[in-house]
């Protein structure tokens, strides 16, 4: 387990009474607006439960893991993951 792993003392399951943890991570999220890259917002860290959820956080809107590069909104990388070897990009939905 990663040193920057989160756990949230969160309750998923109220109904069986179990208190389950929901294990969140550190995202680096590069936004890219209307297909462009940003330097003034070049990567932002953001601490959530997947990659999709951070990049969906930064850029306000649902995106998707295909797409072509016009379409292209957010690349994103796992914090302190020295073995992730390229950032994993997102799309906006059409």
């Amino acid at each position: 387990m990663s040193p920057k792993t989160i756990f949230t003392g969160t309750p998923l399951d109220m109904v069986s009474g179990e208190c389950l943890m929901q294990t969140k991570r550190i995202y680096q999220v590069q936004h890219w607006r209307d297909g462009q890259w940003d330097r003034e917002r070049n990567w932002q860290k953001v601490e959530a439960g997947s990659e999709k959820e951070a990049a969906e956080m930064v850029c306000g809107r649902a995106l998707t893991e295909a797409g072509r590069m016009a379409q292209l909104r957010a690349r994103v990388l796992t914090f302190g993951d020295l073995k992730q070897r390229s950032a994993t990009p997102f799309y906006a939905v059409e």
